[in-house]
């Protein structure tokens, strides 16, 4: 049962992929033809980010959206999601992807904070860059627990700490502004989960 289950998923996923796919090169095609209308670009912005592919091009058609409506605040805190998401799915711990995670990282702050300058009351801004904190305590403490040596562990330990408390303060931000009544309660469930930590 399990085996055909797991068929049927397999399908949907391709399916899915498949007409998100022919849904990219349509509104591709259009924004070519009808390059100043929003609704098209903003399309094609939403079906490019559901399918977590083309980084580079998500961040063109951001650049340009940006220049047609530079006061939307949304367009940066999509900016900070991409670089979040690229930053977790940096899995090694070399020197240079050390250094491209912080890159990411700190260019995940610097555009959460862009939106929230423009809306602050953008919630989901909040979340993304307390996720992005959040994210960041995880990666500390897997270090802090293989690490040996008494004072490192100590220090990294101390780092995990603080990025907690900084995502809890993002989620406390966010939980302030939030209207919806679930997203509010999961926020809560998530702020108490890192005090009690």
């Amino acid at each position: 049962e399990y085996q055909e289950l797991s068929a049927v998923v397999s399908k949907y996923e391709a399916v899915v992929a498949e007409k998100r796919t022919d849904m990219i090169n349509y509104l591709e095609e259009g924004f070519k033809q009808f390059p100043d209308n929003s609704y098209i670009l903003n399309a094609l912005i939403t079906t490019i980010l559901t399918s977590k592919q083309n980084p580079d091009r998500l961040f063109e058609l951001l650049e340009t959206a940006k220049a047609k409506d530079p006061q939307n605040g949304d367009y940066y805190r999509i900016e900070g999601d991409i670089y979040r998401n690229l930053r977790l799915n940096i899995k090694g711990e070399s020197q240079e992807e050390s250094a491209k995670k912080q890159e990411y990282f700190d260019s995940a702050i610097l555009k959460y904070d862009e939106a929230l300058k423009l809306s602050p009351q953008n919630e989901d801004a909040f979340i993304g860059k307390g996720l992005l904190y959040h994210d960041y305590s995880v990666e500390l403490s897997d270090k802090a627990s293989k690490e040996m040596d008494d004072a490192k562990y100590q220090a990294l330990e101390t780092q995990t700490m603080s990025a907690l408390r900084n995502a809890a303060v993002q989620f406390e931000y966010a939980y302030d502004v939030v209207k919806d009544a679930k997203r509010k309660h999961a926020l809560a469930q998530e702020i108490k989960r890192i005090y009690f930590r």
